[in-house]
């Protein structure tokens, strides 16, 4: 049994395997639903030595690489959580013992990454195996030992309040106390918030409901809203009472229930009253 030593970052950790690996992590949180744009990968860049010290691949040479991700940092346990079969086999050339790795990189022979990260005790498990025939067919794979745990750049350190509980804010620093999300305007011409729908869309652009799925609101594509109603009939529907304290005004004007006029005040009605019945309270 060799001695190998694992380096990540600046952190050294002695472990026993025959190959010598050291190397670094370059990760940025991903989302789940990730933006259109952003690679769904991750950098790796590692060393690759003898047991005797000496970097491998003189000039450039390939070896056989297979990546996974567990839950637990000790080879032999924990859950492997990432791909869900087997690895996949990537022939990656190492040139004076030095390798770069794209982990994700699906045209490079690596597996779409289809982890959601959302726990931060994960550790990326690594083998590596010397081509037999020019070839990894067939070839005896030896894991690195421990596995390198998978952290944050610095900088993706604020994306863990888009997928956690903790409050987000867009156009300021300071979200409200009260608030999950605070979206704040950073001038005066500038919109806080604009909801743009997709070409000819038919699902709601807005929709606010309670615990138990109940409609609170609903603004539809077609511009209606609707308050205690999923399926506004007009540019304003009303499913149960409603009080306005203000002037209302309105053309042609439709009830399906009761009209009630609180307090005392002066009504006109231009265009005339019509109704099927009508009762004054004097």
């Amino acid at each position: 049994m060799m001695r190998t030593c694992v380096r990540a970052f600046f952190v050294f950790i002695c472990a026993c395997t025959v190959l010598l690996l050291t190397g670094s992590l370059n990760f940025f949180l991903k989302n789940v639903e990730a933006a259109k744009g952003v690679p769904e990968m991750f950098h790796y860049q590692g060393r690759l030595l003898n047991s005797s010290g000496n970097l491998l691949g003189g000039s450039g040479t390939s070896y056989c690489f297979r990546f996974s991700i567990y839950d637990n940092t000790t080879v032999g346990s924990g859950t492997k959580l990432w791909p869900p079969s087997t690895p996949s086999t990537q022939t990656i050339t190492v040139r004076t013992g030095v390798f770069d790795v794209l982990i994700g990189d699906t045209s490079g022979g690596g597996d779409a990454l289809s982890l959601d990260f959302k726990t931060d005790t994960l550790f990326l498990n690594v083998e590596v195996a010397a081509q037999s025939g020019g070839s990894c067919g067939g070839v005896t794979f030896e894991t690195v030992s421990p596995r390198q745990r998978i952290v944050a750049a610095p900088y993706s350190l604020t994306s863990r309040a888009v997928l956690s509980e903790e409050q987000s804010a867009i156009g300021t620093t300071t979200p409200l106390s009260d608030s999950t999300l605070t979206v704040e305007a950073t001038s005066t011409t500038v919109v806080p918030l604009t909801i743009r729908a997709y070409l000819a869309q038919t699902a709601d652009l807005i929709r606010v409901i309670t615990s138990t799925n109940e409609r609170l609101l609903t603004f539809t594509s077609t511009g209606r809203l609707g308050i205690g109603t999923s399926t506004p009939a007009r540019p304003l529907s009303v499913e149960g009472d409603a009080i306005v304290t203000g002037s209302f005004k309105a053309g042609p004007f439709t009830a399906t229930s009761t009209i009630t006029v609180l307090g005392s005040g002066t009504s006109t009605f231009t265009g005339g009253v019509f109704a099927d019945a009508f009762r004054f309270n004097l």
